[in-house]
């Protein structure tokens, strides 16, 4: 005799260590994707990060060459967060966890 509250327990644990066994490993997630539309109006003053991208001073074809430091004061003027690992981070953990529990 099964349980049906347990079933579905099973059945939800299951597809939540299936989503984990996805995101095993490194991914490489878009900025459009890890930081959503939804992200950024409630986080900060733009609609997309494209946006927020073209409204800096900088060239964002290569993030690796822009000044964390300047990025950080760009960020903190115009988001919640206090530097953009703050913000980078908080978009990742969202991402995550909507990945496991999708």
């Amino acid at each position: 005799m099964k349980i049906n509250g347990f079933d579905k327990v099973q059945k939800e644990l299951d597809k939540l260590q299936k989503n984990a066994e996805r995101l095993n490993g490194t991914n490489e997630i878009p900025f459009d994707e890890l930081f959503t539309a939804s992200f950024m109006t409630k986080y900060t003053k733009f609609g997309t990060i494209n946006n927020f991208f073209d409204a800096t001073p900088f060239d964002s074809s290569n993030l690796d060459e822009i000044d964390e430091s300047e990025l950080d004061v760009f960020v903190q003027q115009n988001t919640t967060f206090p530097n953009w690992q703050e913000m980078l981070g908080e978009a990742s953990e969202i991402w995550t966890k909507n990945q496991l529990f999708s």
